[in-house]
């Protein structure tokens, strides 16, 4: 019996992790597709941060179902749980893009849309042409396409089955007196999510919601949305040449949203008869512009 108790002990604690884990899991799936909704939706009404909210709170509402009571209400009764428990709101989601410097750079007043609600919005038609008449963007600035990029970011407060797991937040959180630590405080586990969507209607730049739930984000994306690295890099002493990185030339990058088409560079050649390959602008056996004769890292030994 000795024996036994304390292998007993372990795996009903290894069960109760393994129903914590579960629950995390679904609740982050949950969460996830509740985003998309609202990513939906803000991006078909002039990313509206009503819209946001509703449609968010409305992809909430499979955490809630089961029998008995509605689950639009238990939802509101979990919501308002977590307001009175943090005094803030229950989760918070962030606008990162369009920024402020994308309606700087795009904004059109003379669009019906902002002459009509007074709010400064970006032009969403005709993306392919506004590049090619300006094609030019200051240093680190968002393209046309980045502009009509819906990039959201999502802070959930999830409520740990086990009250071992709210000590442990407790313990663990740290002094920043942020949104998230202000949660951890309170034995809540701050989740984030992060999506882009392209924008099917004109941009508008609305002020964020009263009670915090929906806020214009910093300008800066996250590291996830940013330019994706070099496709080739080389440093230390096996490198003949001084450090080169070959970058993606296309405009807007992987950060274009994926829903607009994507422009030739600025020196395409012209396609050869037939629609096979393209005209090489020097002579053949001789290398190209920039290219050396050498490789610009020796990788064998």
């Amino acid at each position: 019996m000795s024996e036994f108790l304390p292998m007993a002990i372990l795996v009903f604690l290894l069960g109760l992790g393994g129903l914590e884990t579960a629950w995390w899991l679904f609740t982050r799936q949950a969460v996830s597709l509740a985003l998309l909704e609202a990513a939906r939706a803000g991006s078909t009404q002039h990313a509206s941060p009503q819209a946001i909210a509703a449609a968010f709170e409305t992809g909430l509402r499979p955490l809630h179902a089961g029998a008995g009571a509605n689950a639009a209400a238990r939802l509101q009764a979990s919501l308002q749980r977590h307001r009175s428990q943090t005094g803030g709101p229950p989760w918070r989601i962030e606008i990162l893009q369009p920024d402020a410097g994308s309606f700087r750079q795009y904004g059109s007043p003379n669009l019906p849309l902002a002459k009509s609600t007074g709010m400064p919005a970006i032009d969403n038609d005709y993306q392919y042409e506004q590049y090619r008449l300006n094609p030019v963007v200051p240093p680190d600035g968002p393209t046309i396409y980045q502009a009509n990029t819906l990039s959201l970011r999502l802070t959930y407060l999830h409520r740990p089955l086990l009250p071992g797991i709210a000590v442990l937040l407790r313990s663990i959180r740290s002094e920043t007196g942020g949104y998230a630590d202000e949660a951890m405080r309170h034995g809540l586990l701050p989740m984030m999510r992060y999506l882009q969507l392209g924008m099917e209607s004109h941009p508008l730049r609305w002020p964020g919601l009263p009670d915090g739930r929906v806020v214009m984000g910093a300008a800066k994306l996250p590291p996830a949305a940013e330019a994706k690295p070099p496709a080739f890099s080389c440093s230390g002493g096996w490198c003949l040449q001084p450090q080169q990185a070959i970058t993606d030339p296309t405009p807007g990058g992987p950060d274009s949203g994926g829903s607009s088409p994507t422009p030739p560079l600025p020196d395409e050649q012209a396609p050869l008869p037939g629609g096979h390959g393209t005209e090489p602008s020097t002579p053949p056996g001789e290398p190209l512009p920039g290219e050396d004769e050498f490789p610009v890292c020796e990788t064998g030994m």
